[in-house]
């Protein structure tokens, strides 16, 4: 008999670290630009159990932040990054 759970709505608050290059062509790519910003982050997942032993889950989490992205005018844009993970579990 299988079990099968899902993950909604995991939510939470943190930083991003970030460095801007604002010359990245060529062999020299200048001085960065550091930060720390503000992030949100979102995720989902599920898990899937195959058996009594052996399970299946998937994730996907999302940060959404605002970063530099043209040093000379100092503008800004909203960036997203995603990551996706597929894991086993096996219990002895």
């Amino acid at each position: 008999m299988t079990k099968d759970s899902w993950r909604i709505g995991v939510a939470g608050l943190g930083t991003v670290g970030s460095t801007y290059y604002d010359n990245a062509v060529g062999t020299n790519p200048g001085t960065g630009t550091k930060e720390d910003l503000f992030a949100f982050y979102a995720g989902t997942g599920q898990m899937f159990h195959l058996s009594q032993n052996f399970l299946v889950r998937w994730d996907i989490n999302g940060a959404f932040y605002s970063a530099l992205y043209d040093n000379k005018t100092k503008d800004k844009a909203t960036f997203s990054n995603w990551n996706f993970g597929i894991g086993i579990g096996f219990k002895l």
